[in-house]
């Protein structure tokens, strides 16, 4: 049979494969970001309201730096390991599967028609004049559709805002609230010791002055 028509919606389904890993790329990078930028906010205000020891400071720092591996592995570097098929495990009877649930035109007809061209390949009991006549239908059929077009980015524009609207309520808090840099500094820098500022204070005034003998104070 002839296995252009094949090869061409293989690549078609392709693009779709890897337009869909790119979004979950975007998306997986957007939400590693807030996770990341939220997390060590909200560490920095924990350690403005406790001034912790260091041993809470260590505690804290690691388990940011874990959550920020976990999230950008997880998250960012395992979509794109997908997106350049490191692990080789293309699904093409799915993708065509997806592709038939949302275009009504093709439905089922492309995933059998991929099955039937792939049994051809260990049972000869199908004529390869019949089998190509088949696929070329469905290629036709198909030909004009771009599958990529099911893959939505919306979502992706919806978390660029919230991304957006979380960097800068962090940055704010971090220019405004007395004490979150110097907070955020002792978090990093976790194995050192600070000593708390005094709660009270007391101011002598006028300060240093000379007495003469017999003068009130």
């Amino acid at each position: 049979m002839n296995t252009s028509f094949y090869r061409e919606i293989i690549g078609k389904l392709e693009l779709l494969i890897k337009k869909e890993y790119f979004a979950l790329f975007l998306v997986g990078s957007l939400i590693a970001l807030i996770i990341i930028v939220g997390t060590f906010t909200l560490f920095s205000l924990f350690e403005l309201v406790t001034y912790s020891k260091s041993t809470i400071r260590t505690i804290l720092f690691f388990t940011l730096i874990l959550l920020s591996i976990g999230s950008v592995s997880y998250l960012i570097i395992l979509p794109l390991l997908k997106y350049f098929n490191v692990f080789r495990n293309r699904d093409y009877f799915y993708s065509a599967n997806k592709v038939g649930n949302y275009f009504p035109d093709i439905k089922d007809d492309l995933l059998n028609a991929m099955q039937l061209v792939s049994s051809y390949k260990t049972n000869t009991i199908y004529s390869p004049v019949l089998l190509d006549a088949a696929f070329r239908n469905i290629y036709e059929r198909a030909k004009p559709i771009k599958f990529e077009s099911i893959i939505d980015l919306s979502k992706v524009k919806k978390l660029a805002k919230y991304f957006a609207l979380v960097f800068v309520f962090c940055a704010l808090l971090f220019l405004f609230v007395p004490g979150l840099q110097a907070a955020s500094n002792r978090l990093i820098n976790f194995n050192k010791e600070f000593i708390p500022p005094a709660r009270f204070y007391f101011e002598v005034y006028p300060g240093n002055s000379e007495v003469t003998k017999g003068e009130n104070v």
